[in-house]
């Protein structure tokens, strides 16, 4: 966590923030992926969704 908090106000201070938050805020995107991937969690359409919904807030939000 301690490390986390690090690289992201490292990250905030090299870039904009307008770029670097929302590519922050996708960690529950990456913990969906490991949860499948390390865990087997089952991949539901809704879940799938939802994920291909944040990759796309991610991108309209970047590309602004």
């Amino acid at each position: 966590s301690v490390i986390g908090h690090f690289a992201y106000f490292n990250a905030l201070r090299a870039g904009e923030v307008s770029s670097v938050v929302p590519i922050a805020a996708s960690y529950p995107l990456l913990a969906f992926l490991l949860a499948i991937l390390l865990l087997g969690d089952k991949l539901t359409l809704g879940r799938a969704t939802g994920a291909a919904l944040v990759v796309v807030g991610i991108y309209l939000i970047q590309r602004s």
